[in-house]
């Protein structure tokens, strides 16, 4: 229980930071100076590095709040500089190392390029968010590869991230049945 409270408030921390960050970019300057948010327990201002330090996001919330920090040139450099330094000794290992780096695999797996899901479990479209230009930018620089095979490699990313999830829960399942 312990732990699952910890990821909560780390995950409300982010949540609070990335927020602050938007409503900072969003009402101005002239604001900035007396807004703080709660960094690790003390008081800081959130940072573009502070953001890109979050990452990976295990939140839906999170990655749209990012993303939206995404259209300031401050936020979206070092997010590149971070992903062209990942790399990767494959360019699909790249692109799959470049979405780790952002999305922890549980998130991953309530999303998909366009948003189509089950009926039950709806997913959250990523094809449209500015991070995954971001993702394809760096491959470009990183490997020479286009969008589209980019895009491809992302979605058997978020494939991979979806059965992993399958066969964690199933072995999960079998573990308690012997118990």
């Amino acid at each position: 229980m312990d732990r699952m409270e910890k990821d909560c408030d780390e995950m409300r921390t982010m949540l609070n930071m990335l927020k602050a960050a938007l409503e900072e970019k969003h009402e101005g300057p002239s604001l900035s100076s007396s807004r703080s948010q709660t960094l690790h327990g003390g008081e800081a201002q959130a940072t573009p590095k502070d953001v890109i330090d979050m990452l990976p996001f295990s939140s839906s919330e999170a990655l749209q709040q990012f993303d939206e920090l995404l259209q300031y040139l401050e936020y979206r450099k070092p997010l590149l500089d971070k992903l062209k330094r990942i790399g990767g000794e494959t360019h699909k290992e790249t692109v799959h190392n470049c979405m780790s780096a952002i999305i922890r695999p549980e998130l991953a797996t309530s999303l998909s390029w366009t948003g189509k899901g089950p009926v039950d479990r709806p997913n959250t479209a990523i094809g449209s968010l500015r991070l995954t230009k971001i993702v394809m930018d760096a491959s470009f620089e990183f490997w020479k590869l286009t969008d589209h095979f980019t895009k491809k490699e992302i979605t058997k990313w978020l494939a991979k991230c979806k059965r992993q999830s399958r066969r964690v829960a199933t072995q999960n399942d079998q573990t308690q049945l012997v118990h």
